[in-house]
This record gives structure tokens, C-alpha cells and sequence, in this order.
């Protein structure tokens, strides 16, 4: 019988596509972005110019203002949908798209910079390697760059997304009141055209009606040609994320340690984007609920959910934030209500739903990010837990895309690429 560690490798080499990775066969057939990112550190547990070839491929299909898109269409595989096709970067964007590769109009959690130091900490490099890694620097400094010029509309260095798929947790009850404001439209026959529910069971996936907001809201992206400006003034979403926040301050960290690691200048701004943003978080505290919220720029308001992203903050790197004790030990009071951690919504809540997508199940993603923040606050017990049962999740049902926190059971797709990776992660650190 082949070991786990077997079987993760065997994934991600079923799954590679010749230099870069689909999440899952059929499910997701193309480059996702930060998904590519935990490949990549999955690849470089036994294949270093593998894992940067990885890295590479994502970004050749950045744009030339510095934004790397949440999808890469390697191939023209329409079986999926939005696909490159309806998506039309290439007719619509030409002045700031690289021309030659088709690819979707949004971005995701910028994960490359925290990926390439986890590799770099870990594993020894060739002279030709490290020149590799260098361009690829420059490359994510383009796109961090990208974020506090382009997303940054209070001017705080928080910065704001427009869609959920930007945020990574799709339909996450973060985003219930939110996508309230934004219609269905009417145009395309949504229920026809979306090809998931032909790989996943429908009640572990969004509803109907979700995507039908989804693409609604691309399409009013396309309407302006993805130009960010137009979409800032008549975007019918547009939040600033605090989990999404606290991936890219804790990105911009690591980024600063690979320009000092590898005698890279020009960090400055870097230093001065996470001073900002850290000043600015405290405007996203209550008191009340104990935990950082999301604002809604468009309302006006500040949204505040028992969601698993308000534990994120504990990933940004902040080591003097007051506020970690409180959010710690909200954390801990989820621990008694589920048999694996962590759920990505809180499962005191009446939208817990623990095999919809990310309105309830266990994702190792998170669980991931959650742990590397724990064991930064010296909290490795819990941390320790959460990783044993993140392996006893994948012995029990194998390499899933999420998991039922209560009973354990698989959902979503099979043969995961970044539930491997991240497993392969796990058994080297």
C-alpha cells in the first residue's frame, strides 16, 4: 500500500500539466493562483526547479500594470465556466495584458512572497535557481505595487476587493449582506453554463443564485474594460477584507526578508505599506464581538461575521497587537462544537453549514495559515491540534478539496493539489 506522503506526490505529478498544476482534473482545468503558490511548496519537497517553474508559469500571465490574475489559461479548455472565452481579457485589456496568454480579469491573496521563503528556509539553492527566484521578486513586487496604487481607496493601505473569488472563500457568509445589492442578471443561463456541479456534489458547492451574482459582477467589469477606476466608482461589491488584508501584510513581511536574503534594494515602500496598514486596522476593531471586521466602501459600514477569516489577523505578523489574547481566545471557544478543526464559519451560527464550500467545512488551506499563525504566537498547542487534524482528516477520507468538520467526510474534488502540497509541507516542518 503506497504511504500518504506517496500518494501526495503522486498527486501533484497526475495533476501537473508540464510546468504548471490544476487544483483538480475537470473540476478547475487551468492555473489557479494562490492555489499554484502552496503547489509550489508541495513541489519543492522533492523538485525545486519544478516548484519555481510553478511560480514562473503563474506569472507569465501577469498583467503589465503588476496584477496577477486569479486564473491562467495555459490551454483553451472550455469545458470549464468562466473560461477564457467569456472572460475576453485579451479583446478587452490589450494595453495592460500581456497579450499572449489568455487569463481571468481578477486577482486572489497574493501567497508567492510567504511560499518562496518557505522554500528558501527549508532547502538549499543552485546559483541558476537563485537568479530564478530574483526575477520572480521583481515580479511580485510589481504586483504588491499593484494593490496600493490601484486598491487602495481610502488610501490607508488597506486595500479592497471586488468580487468574492478575489477574496479565495467564495461564498463565505462574509459576503451575504454585501452581495444583497448585486442582481442576477438575466443575460446567460447560469444553471446551464456552470460546469461544477458536474464534478461535485451541488450541496457542497454555491447556489445557483450565488453565481448568478458572480458573474453579474464580471460582467460589469467587462463592461468597463477592467479598468479599476471605473470599477472603484460603479461596483456593486467592494470591501476591504480584513483576512485578505493579513495575507498581504504577512506577504509583504516575507517579501522584505527575500530582498534582504538575497541583497535585493528598493524595499522602502514595503515597510511603509504594512506601518500604514497595521495603523489602520484598529478602525476595523469591535470591542463588542471581539474580533476585525470588513468594510463595506459601498454602504458605508463595517461588517462583522463569526467567520474563520477574522482569525487571519493572527497570520499578518503584528507581534505587539494587543488584541491577539481576545482573538486567541474566541478562537478556542469554536474547539468544543466540532470533532476537526477549523471550520470556516463559526458553528454557533444558524448559516453553519458544514459541507457547503466555505460556509462551515474544514479547508487545509486555512487550517495552514491559522497554524503558521498560532505557532507565531507561541500558541503551538492548539496549533499542534490543528495540524494532527488536518493529516487525520486526510487519512480518513485522502486528499480532498474540504472536509465535513463534524463527521470528517470528503466534499468537493478528488486528488487535491494544494491539500497534497500542504500535507507534503506539514511532514518538513
Amino acid at each position: 500500500m503506497k504511504s500518504l506522503e506517496r500518494k501526495a506526490k503522486d498527486n501533484l505529478i497526475f495533476n501537473d500539466r508540464g510546468g504548471y498544476t490544476f487544483p483538480t482534473h475537470n473540476l478547475y482545468p487551468a492555473q489557479w493562483c494562490w492555489d499554484s503558490c502552496f503547489v509550489a511548496m508541495g513541489f519543492a519537497t522533492f523538485d525545486i526547479d519544478r516548484a519555481i517553474l510553478e511560480l514562473e508559469n503563474l506569472f507569465k500571465g501577469q498583467w503589465k500594470n503588476g496584477m496577477v490574475p486569479h486564473i491562467v489559461f495555459h490551454e483553451n479548455d472550455l469545458s470549464y465556466f468562466p473560461n477564457s472565452k467569456y472572460w475576453n481579457v485579451l479583446n478587452l485589456v490589450k494595453e495592460c495584458n500581456n497579450v499572449h496568454l489568455a487569463t481571468s480579469g481578477i486577482t486572489q491573496p497574493p501567497v508567492a512572497s510567504i511560499a518562496i521563503r518557505w522554500i528558501i528556509e527549508r532547502y538549499s539553492l543552485e546559483e541558476k535557481q537563485s537568479l530564478r527566484i530574483i526575477e520572480l521578486i521583481k515580479k511580485i513586487m510589481l504586483w504588491h505595487n499593484w494593490f496600493y496604487a490601484e486598491r487602495n481607496p481610502m488610501k490607508t493601505n488597506l486595500v479592497n476587493i471586488f468580487h468574492p473569488w478575489e477574496s479565495g472563500m467564495d461564498n463565505s457568509p462574509n459576503w451575504d449582506d454585501l452581495l444583497k445589492n448585486v442582481k442576477t442578471g438575466e443575460l446567460l443561463d447560469i444553471e446551464k453554463l456552470r460546469k461544477d456541479t458536474t464534478y461535485a456534489n451541488a450541496n457542497e458547492r454555491p447556489t445557483t443564485e450565488e453565481y448568478k451574482k458572480y458573474i453579474n459582477l464580471v460582467e460589469n467589469f467587462k463592461k468597463f474594460k477592467f479598468n479599476q477606476f471605473e470599477i472603484h466608482k460603479n461596483n456593486q461589491f467592494s470591501v476591504i477584507d480584513t483576512a485578505f488584508n493579513s495575507i498581504l501584510m504577512r506577504a509583504n513581511i516575507d517579501l522584505i526578508w527575500l530582498h534582504d536574503y538575497f541583497k535585493i534594494k528598493n524595499k522602502f515602500e514595503l515597510k511603509t505599506w504594512n506601518e500604514n496598514a497595521f495603523l489602520n486596522l484598529d478602525t476595523l476593531w469591535s470591542s463588542e464581538f471581539n474580533q476585525y471586521g470588513c468594510y463595506d466602501l459601498n454602504r458605508k459600514e463595517k461588517i462583522f461575521t463569526p467567520s474563520i477569516s477574522q482569525f487571519f489577523i493572527l497570520f499578518a505578523g503584528e507581534a505587539e497587537n494587543k488584541n491577539i489574547p481576545k482573538i486567541i481566545d474566541k478562537l478556542k471557544e469554536w474547539l468544543p462544537k466540532v470533532n476537526y478543526l477549523m471550520p470556516s464559519f463559526s458553528p454557533y451560527s444558524d448559516k453553519f453549514d458544514p459541507s457547503r464550500y466555505w460556509r462551515g467545512p474544514v479547508w487545509l488551506i486555512v487550517n495552514w495559515i491559522i497554524y503558521e499563525g498560532l505557532v507565531r504566537c507561541n500558541e503551538t498547542t492548539i496549533a499542534n491540534r490543528i495540524k494532527d487534524h488536518s493529516i487525520k482528516l486526510i487519512e480518513i477520507s485522502g486528499f480532498r478539496e474540504y472536509y465535513n468538520p463534524i463527521d470528517g467526510s470528503g466534499c468537493g474534488g478528488r486528488k487535491f493539489s494544494w491539500t497534497s502540497s500542504l500535507y507534503l509541507s506539514w511532514l518538513n516542518t
